[in-house]
Parts: structure tokens; C-alpha cells; sequence
């Protein structure tokens, strides 16, 4: 599951917490994280809008600040149709929240924010439970194509210390190889 925050840069101390309690269940991406010097801003972000599952948008009083560049995340997720859970500080005043376009949100008190990282973690658990079930499904129409996928990723998130060469990575490239070949040719 990949997850995306859109956020206020003032507002980074929080965002921290927030992609520490979600990276326990998903890959996060947020902009002072992840940015590379001479990329384009926008299309890195929308980039990482396209390709994440979630969407969560931080908004508290500097986030109302910033409102129209958070509005383009958010519009960005919305017309891509990923799930957008709005996080809203409890200091903010619903008046303050146009660029929802009446999307419900889960209220965050800055100081205490377990409650509403269990809300958000529920999503993300129903999330997860859709994608799998999307993935087994998608498995069982073309199971060779999900074998070389599942393959690919377990390849990814192998850790290999600097220096060493990663064989099992490399057997599981020239195994994707293999499986794609083979099914070219038993057709």
C-alpha cells in the first residue's frame, strides 16, 4: 500500500508523526521526505499522487494558508479516485474547509492525535483488505502474470548491504525472465 500527504511545510513536525504511525502498514511519500534536487514540483507530486492508494491531507491553520496547493493535491486525488482521508486540526473551523468540497474528515488534536490515527488506520486496514482482494482477483484471470509481479516485488523490498551482491534479487529477476518467456512461447 503507498500512501501520500499533502501538507503545510510549517506543519512538518506533525507530518513526521503522521508517516510514522502509517509506515508501519504503508510506503509514505511526502514532499520534504522525498523530494531529489531538479525535479519538477508538480509533476513529482502528482507522480506520487498517481501512483499511491491513499491520499491524507493534513490541514490545520497554516494548511488554510496554503489552501490552493493543498486544493490541487486534493483535486489531483480526486479525479485520479483515490481515497482521501482529510485530517483536520481541531483549531480550524469548519468554515475554513472549502477546499473539501464536503468530504467528511477526522478531527486531530495536534497534542493527542491517537484517536484520530486509529480512524485513519482503519481505513487503511479496509484499504488493504480491497487491494488484496483486487490483486487475488486479478491472480486467479492471469495467474502468470500476477507469479512475475509477486516476484518483482518481493525483489524490491529485499535489503542488501552496500558492497554485497544481491543474488536472490538477481534470481528473482532472471525467474521473472523465465516465467515471462515461458509463457510467450506456450501459447
Amino acid at each position: 500500500m503507498r500512501v501520500f500527504i499533502s501538507y503545510s511545510t510549517g506543519d512538518l513536525d506533525l507530518v513526521r508523526r503522521v508517516a510514522g504511525e502509517v509506515e508501519h502498514s504503508a510506503e509514505v511519500k511526502y514532499w520534504d521526505k522525498d523530494k531529489k534536487p531538479g525535479e519538477r514540483a508538480w509533476a513529482t507530486i502528482f507522480g506520487w499522487i498517481d501512483s499511491c492508494d491513499l491520499v491524507i491531507v493534513l490541514i490545520t491553520d497554516k494548511a488554510v494558508r496554503r489552501g490552493l496547493a493543498i486544493g490541487k493535491e486534493i483535486g489531483r486525488g480526486e479525479a485520479k479516485g483515490k481515497t482521501i482521508i482529510p485530517l483536520v486540526d481541531k483549531n480550524v473551523p469548519e468554515s475554513e474547509l472549502g477546499c473539501l468540497n464536503g468530504r467528511t474528515f477526522v478531527r486531530l488534536d495536534r497534542d493527542n492525535p491517537g484517536a484520530a490515527m486509529l480512524e485513519v488506520g482503519e481505513v487503511l486496514k479496509e484499504r488493504a483488505v480491497a487491494l488484496a482482494t483486487a490483486e487475488r482477483a486479478e491472480a486467479k484471470r492471469s495467474p502468470k502474470k500476477a507469479v512475475v509481479s509477486g516476484v518483482k516485488k518481493k525483489a524490491k523490498k529485499r535489503a542488501v548491504p552496500a558492497g554485497e551482491p544481491d543474488l536472490l534479487g538477481v534470481l528473482a529477476v532472471v525467474g521473472a525472465v523465465l516465467l515471462v518467456v515461458w509463457a510467450a512461447t506456450s501459447k
